[in-house]
């Protein structure tokens, strides 16, 4: 609650605020307490049948261990997808704009940010320095990076701007390849790519095995953006898909001039987060949370495949104790002492 306390002033939309409210207000905390107290009734019978053998009773049966937890798995799955969206409305996404000198990402930023933010020129080369914008999407907050076009120059500015330009590649949840219509043909993207290319690794480094799994992560990150499609003789937007060495590319036709196309590349934009604009359900959290429950999930996993498999009950036993460690990372540990109290309150044992 105090890190939604932080949110809640570092809020940059009021989906974000809204979702830190929520927080606030303790409705993670709640599902995470709901989740803790289903796993321990889950625990509590596995340990019961482990540690009373003797007892002419099937405990892992009669009390629907399997069932319980399949059910809390899917609850698990819902509030992490819920937990996820509540990331991508407090940070939200990073966009990269690259291209050759003169593509229009300049114009496209502005076309996306609905304001004037950089200067365009009919020359080329005229961003010459990393451009930051954020911008709000239907709540989700964006932030553009527009940069130098990416060319050999001997001008010491220009130089500068292009390895700021490669360096901002970095940062990027999305690379949009900007390249003009005009120019280049949308059928094939090599001939755009290699601008990227020639740009990130120079001329010939491409071509290098060493760069090959460094190339993957980067194509995995990449659209093709072909701008300015008022100046061709086709001038209707698009989005296509092509493969390239392995990898799908999305293609976009847009003009950034007439904002013609601009909506199907805001609506990948949000596709891309994973946001939805109708999450009012949703809460603030941060990366450790989401780290939290990946682990407890896959602890959980591992607990019911024991269960299938009728591995040791100890091993399951094992893995359900670490899926309360890693939900006690966000909420707090539930103790030994704990789970003896609600073993001898559920089962006339030992008496």
């Amino acid at each position: 609650q105090a890190e939604a306390i932080a949110d809640l002033i570092d809020a940059s939309s009021a989906q974000a605020a809204r979702s830190a409210m929520r927080t606030l207000k303790g409705v993670f905390s709640e599902k995470i307490h709901q989740l803790v107290e289903d796993i321990t009734r889950i625990r509590v019978n596995v340990e019961t049948a482990i540690d009373f053998t003797d007892e002419d009773i099937d405990i892992m049966t009669d009390t629907g261990v399997a069932e319980a937890m399949e059910t809390a798995s899917q609850s698990l799955t819902d509030v992490f997808e819920a937990a996820h969206q509540g990331l991508v409305v407090k940070d939200g996404i990073t966009v990269v704009l690259v291209g050759a000198p003169n593509a229009g990402k300049s114009s496209l930023l502005n076309a996306l940010a609905g304001t004037d933010t950089a200067i365009v020129t009919d020359i080329p080369g005229t961003t010459r320095d990393v451009i930051r914008q954020e911008i709000n999407l239907n709540g989700l907050p964006v932030h553009i990076i527009d940069t130098a076009g990416m060319r050999d120059s001997e001008d010491v500015v220009e130089r500068e701007g292009v390895k700021r330009a490669v360096s901002a590649l970095d940062e990027a949840d999305l690379i949009l390849l900007v390249a003009d219509s005009a120019v280049y043909s949308d059928q094939e993207p090599g001939p755009v790519l290699q601008t990227l290319f020639a740009g990130k690794y120079g001329d010939t480094a491409i071509d290098e095995a060493t760069h090959l799994t460094e190339l993957a992560q980067l194509l995995n990150r990449v659209c093709v953006v072909y701008n300015k499609i008022d100046l061709t003789e086709c001038h209707e937007p698009g989005v296509s898909s092509t493969h390239y060495q392995d990898h799908v590319l999305k293609l976009f036709r847009l003009s950034a001039k007439t904002r013609t196309g601009l909506d199907d590349l805001r609506d990948h934009l949000s596709e891309l987060a994973g946001y939805q604009s109708s999450g009012e359900g949703n809460f603030s959290a941060r990366e450790r949370h989401l780290t939290a429950l990946s682990n407890a999930q896959e602890s959980l996993e591992s607990a019911i495949s024991g269960v299938c498999e009728h591995l040791p009950l100890e091993l399951v036993a094992e893995d359900l104790r670490r899926v309360q460690t890693f939900l006690g990372a966000i909420t707090g540990e539930v103790s030994s002492d704990d789970l003896l109290g609600e073993i001898f309150s559920n089962f006339c044992i030992g008496k």
